[in-house]
């Protein structure tokens, strides 16, 4: 995982945007454990505090500049009682301090144990971007990806990145899988209905709101399942499959659909970095218990490769996975999809939506004649490979239609050499296609991100993280 973070950083980089928000005290190691906290307490603290002993979840509002005075508003959570058994009594008391504090609260008309505190500032707002109505379709993950394409029809919001965090609060979840489809209703209620509540934090989302050139621009962040250890210890079972399997002498494809928030199955499970099984065999059982939906098959040719399919794909007769694939192809892995696509209906040409790079660099020769497309994703690729998990896909369950994604891993570290040829490469073929740049323009540019990325190679040598050409 570190290495190929390192490596998308290197040809791509990854969304960091982040608001000039006002960071908070972090008050967690006394408040959690007693009625004793310190002066300067935030009400999105005050509210991790209190509101899971009512059942309660929240989403906050904020300026990045407030007019309001910072330092107030804080004493008056400060002094707050902590303590609630009544949930309608906790409410009226969020009422009663909404001209001190500088917030309203609002009960969520479709989910009445969720909050919206929401400066008073940004109420009546011309052009705040949460009061937008809109119709709105999505299938990916909740995060900078989902906001991002809110942000097609509602121009004046931004993502925080993944590793980010706004007003001190923990980084955001950009890996919970969902899909949507919601008639017309205001961005706020899109956002907070994309949430499989059940099993996700005290905290669902937040927002910060800044003047830029006399408008507002809103930067939003989601928080992530309850239980995640955002430390690094725990991961969505796709990752750590990818991340900590390599001793149990197998390879994995995984074919899994993206499920509404609504779905008993929405809820990613989570692997401990520290488990250990005493055989592939007891892995698999231990996946199974954890994720029922999925089935393991193993592949028939090549039997140290597991797939594991989502049973609902399975029922389908038209699921693209199954369909025969005849191509002769050579290049790297992210542009086979591309090449594949015309031939099937459902084929998403692009890769997953929520991942920054796919395999750009590694090189792999295909040749097959009537052959199943998982089959044909599998059987040319090399077994020595950096990655547990060779390839994913993800499939969109539409009412009267289904679409399928794909990312490859990678699949060997890469040389030097190599990086260098397959991104100098791509990108020159991409502003050849979609740009007026002349080949003089192209020339000097490759000449500039060539130099660029020879000097950032030469730190990841120093690494191991690539290899040096000999």
């Amino acid at each position: 995982m570190v290495i190929r973070l390192l490596f998308m950083c290197l040809i791509g980089g990854v969304l960091m945007l982040s608001p000039n928000s006002i960071e908070a005290q972090d008050p967690l190691s006394e408040s959690l454990y007693g009625d004793v906290r310190p002066s300067s307490y935030s009400l999105q603290w005050y509210l991790r505090d209190v509101c899971p002993t009512l059942g309660l979840q929240f989403t906050e509002e904020s300026m990045a500049i407030s007019t309001i005075s910072t330092r107030a508003s804080w004493d008056i959570w400060a002094k707050a009682p902590l303590t609630w058994k009544d949930r309608d009594a906790f409410l009226k008391f969020l009422k009663s301090q909404e001209q001190a504090s500088g917030f309203i609260f609002r009960v969520d008309q479709k989910h009445p144990n969720v909050i919206h505190a929401i400066s008073s500032e940004l109420v009546g707002m011309e052009g705040y971007a949460l009061d937008q109505e809109i119709a709105f379709e999505f299938a990916g993950t909740l995060g900078s990806n989902m906001i991002l394409s809110l942000r097609k029809q509602v121009g004046n919001i931004e993502a925080s990145g993944p590793s980010s965090s706004l007003n001190g609060s923990p980084p955001g979840d950009d890996w919970t899988p969902i899909a949507v489809n919601f008639d017309k209703r205001k961005v706020r209620q899109i956002l907070t209905d994309a949430v499989p509540l059940k099993c996700y934090e005290t905290s669902l989302w937040g927002a910060v709101t800044q003047m830029k050139e006399g408008r507002p621009t809103t930067t939003l962040q989601y928080y992530g399942m309850a239980g995640f250890d955002d430390a690094g210890k725990n991961w969505p079972w796709w990752e750590w499959l990818n991340v900590y399997t390599k001793e149990y002498g197998c390879l994995f494809t995984i074919e899994f659909a993206y499920r509404s928030p609504n779905d008993p199955d929405s809820c990613p499970e989570f692997f401990s970095e520290e488990e250990k099984f005493a055989s592939i065999e007891a892995l698999l059982e231990e996946l199974q218990k954890r994720v029922p939906y999925l089935t393991a098959v193993r592949d028939q040719k090549r039997p140290e490769i597991i797939h594991l399919i989502d049973r609902e794909l399975l029922k389908r007769d038209d699921y693209v996975l199954n369909q025969p694939v005849t191509i002769d192809y050579v290049g790297n892995p992210d542009g086979l999809i591309p090449a594949i696509a015309p031939q099937i209906a459902g084929i998403d040409p692009r890769r997953l939506v929520e991942d920054v790079a796919s395999d750009e660099v590694s090189k792999i020769t295909v040749h097959a004649r009537n052959a199943p497309l998982r089959s044909v994703l599998t059987d040319y690729v090399p077994l020595t490979v950096y990655s547990n998990v060779i390839w994913q896909a993800r499939t969109w369950l539409k009412p009267d239609s289904a679409v399928t994604g794909f990312r490859y891993e990678w699949l060997g570290l890469p040389t030097s050499k190599t990086i260098l040829r397959s991104r100098v490469e791509v990108e020159a073929q991409w502003l050849r296609e979609n740009t007026d740049m002349s080949e003089a323009e192209i020339a000097e540019h490759s000449r500039q991100l060539k130099a660029a990325i020879e000097k950032s190679i030469l730190k990841l040598e120093k690494s191991g993280q690539v290899i040096p050409e000999k």
